[in-house]
């Protein structure tokens, strides 16, 4: 077996539990995070100091960001919990390539917010991320095409010919 074969064994049941249990315990945090944030945006910021926020873009794009982060580790963790035998992966080769392209559009705006309001002292600091997240995104591309070039050998039954 080669080396990077390791990688796509299968997990023990006690580790697909374990990671399960940590999707659920982040996907209830974040949701929590979401109510506690649309009640004091939507119904103290209005009462208290007479500012209305909740329909801003900027508002609803941290809203969007918390519930897609909450329903993508809710997904993970009913898959992980639910299944009793291995069925397939978690994500399909389709959705790796989304992820790769949110981690490489996201850290790209980043750097270009950065740039265009002259925060010259924050551009060491978002080197991290933006390497960190082209290596994730370039992580989960290289990842589908494996699973893709997996998927299309098939063995076949026969012999093979002469």
């Amino acid at each position: 077996m080669r080396p990077h074969q390791n990688l796509f064994s299968e997990a023990g049941r006690f580790w697909e539990i374990l990671v399960g249990w940590t999707c659920a315990a982040i996907s209830l945090a974040f949701g929590s995070l979401l109510a506690v944030l649309v009640y004091l945006v939507g119904w103290r910021n209005p009462r208290e100091f007479g500012k209305h926020e909740l329909f801003e873009v900027k508002t609803l794009a941290i809203f969007s960001l918390f519930l897609v982060i909450a329903v993508g580790f809710s997904v993970f963790a009913s898959r992980l919990l639910l299944r009793k035998k291995p069925q397939g992966r978690l994500m399909s080769a389709n959705v790796l390539r989304a992820w790769g392209i949110i981690f490489g559009i996201g850290c790209i705006v980043i750097v270009i917010d950065a740039i265009v309001n002259k925060r010259w002292e924050e551009l060491p600091h978002l080197w991290h991320i933006l390497t960190g997240s082209t290596a994730m995104g370039v992580a989960a591309f290289v990842l589908a095409r494996t699973w893709d070039h997996n998927d299309r050998i098939v063995p076949s039954s026969q012999p093979p010919p002469d």
